[in-house]
């Protein structure tokens, strides 16, 4: 992005740091605004392959804005029209990988699907930064459309586990709704009403039949469906969101995952120019930096997704944190005027280290936010037999908590990593992201 503000649009060069976290912030609070909107629109549309084959297109679209316009206006337009798009790709696809993979294998998988998403915000620079570098402008666009084209195809070729047929009712019934008690089907109900609605569902489940007026269907996949419900008490967004919040796991997780994103997004709004100045090192250098950062979690996302499966979350998480807070600092160093020794090839190295050191603490920490909210849905659902709408889960709109904060994470990294970068310096600004990740190291163990 510096490259193409300063190069293609013409921005002067002191204003480039600014415009490059302002943009970046925009991006991420449009993805705040609209969020509950998009959580809304995916537990309502029941064909989620769909909806996310258009949201591939309206993706489309702005990065055909994107890449056309030749003033800032038309650039910060292509990039909002982006972010729509990109934010109900999110949602739904987390919604429907929430529902396929089950309780045991969760860690495993967020960690899998957080690593993909990380990684290619990390390792789009060091593409574009090369074809920036050896190729054209139109040549380092047309990447970006093929990616997108092989995004389409791929989710062209899911099958997605639909709900079973509608039946017709004694009474002219003609739709039903249904959810996915998503691995929980048999935790006991706090009231008498809830336990005998509960055994009734059972009785269906092991009989395979249909009760009309009180039971549940049995799809191939673990969806079920409610022949009446209205007579089932269904809650609303808001109430879903409230019942999560009050989960401590929950809350803590979601902070972290702020800091996180808020992490990655002040690399890609401060590395190319840090090292610049620095190192004097060109774009394609800093995009081989994002590639040595995002190599450590390719090689360790596996393993270390079974260990939290198996051990839980805790542990690793609060030593990524751990790992994190001195290797942020040290990041720092290399550059600074202060830090003589660190002057030269030592300084290089250094720097390189510490993403590699970096690299390895996110791994320890990816994954967390989508895990917890998840559990929390589960948690919530056994609360509200009859929680979904419309034959989905209330995984959509628990994963919007997720995005939520991951964008908030993303809209406050550039802002702040720019603003004390610009003010206090490169070092400053490092110390500070080191010092709020060690305070949630203590958040973690306690």
């Amino acid at each position: 992005m510096p490259d193409i503000l300063e190069d293609r649009l013409r921005m002067p060069r002191s204003n480039i740091q600014f415009l490059t976290s302002i943009i970046l912030s925009m991006n991420a609070i449009l993805t705040i605004l609209i969020a509950p909107f998009t959580g809304y629109l995916s537990d309502k549309v029941a064909r989620k392959n769909n909806l996310m084959l258009w949201s591939y297109a309206v993706n489309t679209l702005g990065t055909i804005f994107t890449a056309a316009s030749s003033t800032l206006a038309g650039f910060i337009i292509g990039r909002l029209i982006q972010t729509v798009g990109g934010s109900l790709i999110y949602i739904a696809g987390m919604a429907m990988l929430g529902g396929a993979v089950g309780p045991e294998h969760l860690s495993k998988a967020m960690g899998i699907c957080v690593l993909l998403i990380s990684g290619g915000f990390l390792s789009a620079p060091a593409l574009s930064a090369t074809l920036w570098e050896f190729s054209t402008y139109a040549v380092t666009w047309l990447s970006a459309f093929a990616v997108l084209l092989v995004g389409v195809l791929l989710q062209a070729l899911v099958i997605e586990p639909y709900l079973l047929p509608r039946e017709s009712g004694q009474n002219g019934r003609d739709s039903e709704h249904s959810f996915d008690f998503a691995g929980i089907r048999e935790e006991s109900e706090s009231d008498s009403q809830s336990s005998c609605r509960r055994e009734a569902e059972t009785e269906c489940l092991i009989a395979g039949s249909t009760s009309h007026g009180r039971g549940l269907e049995a799809g191939a996949t673990g969806y079920y469906t409610f022949s009446d419900p209205h007579k089932l008490h269904l809650p609303t967004s808001t109430t879903i969101y409230r019942r999560m919040l009050r989960k401590k796991r929950v809350v803590t997780a979601l902070v972290a995952e702020t800091l996180l994103a808020a992490l990655i997004a002040s690399f890609e709004a401060t590395i190319p120019l840090h090292i610049r100045d620095a190192f004097q090192w060109s774009s394609l250098e800093a995009g081989i930096l994002f590639l040595i950062l995002q190599a450590p979690t390719l090689i360790l996302v596996i393993p270390i997704g079974w260990l939290k499966d198996r051990i839980g979350m805790r542990l690793p998480v609060s030593l990524g944190f751990l790992v994190m807070a001195p290797s942020l600092w040290l990041l720092g160093v290399p550059g600074a005027k202060q830090f003589q020794w660190a002057a030269g090839k030592t300084g290089e190295v250094l720097y390189v280290v510490m993403l590699v050191a970096i690299g390895v603490a996110r791994t320890l920490v990816l994954g967390f936010g989508g895990v917890e909210v998840l559990r929390g849905a589960n948690e919530v659902a056994t609360e509200f037999p009859g929680f979904a709408e419309g034959g989905i889960s209330l995984y959509s709109r628990a994963f919007v908590l997720s995005n939520i904060t991951w964008k908030f994470g993303m809209f406050l990294g550039p802002l702040v990593s720019g603003a004390l970068t610009k003010s206090v310096g490169y070092y400053a600004m490092n110390l500070v992201l080191g010092k709020q990740h060690y305070a949630q190291t203590l958040g973690e163990m306690r």
